[in-house]
């Protein structure tokens, strides 16, 4: 959505994300969990996906799950979540 609340873009069909924040830059990033994966993207203001559809972010065996994601000011991002598996 733009400033005035109009929808800029409809579904992208690659992913369902289960955060967004804002980019920074008048985008968003967005992070979601498929099939135990963790996967990010990202949005620009024109609704088009700069790294393409979706980036695997954890590709480990195990149940992550709560992601979240924040900008990191440079057009990139920080993603986090809780792996019940712990470190190693």
């Amino acid at each position: 959505m733009n400033d005035n609340g109009n929808v800029m873009w409809g579904p992208t069909g690659a992913m369902a994300a289960t955060r967004w924040a804002s980019d920074g830059l008048g985008g968003s990033l967005g992070v979601a969990i498929q099939s135990n994966n963790v996967y990010g993207t990202r949005r620009s203001k024109k609704g088009e996906p700069p790294w393409g559809m979706r980036v695997l972010v954890c590709g480990t065996n195990g149940t992550q799950r709560a992601p979240t994601v924040a900008p990191d000011g440079a057009g990139g991002a920080f993603f986090a979540w809780i792996d019940p598996a712990g470190p190693g």
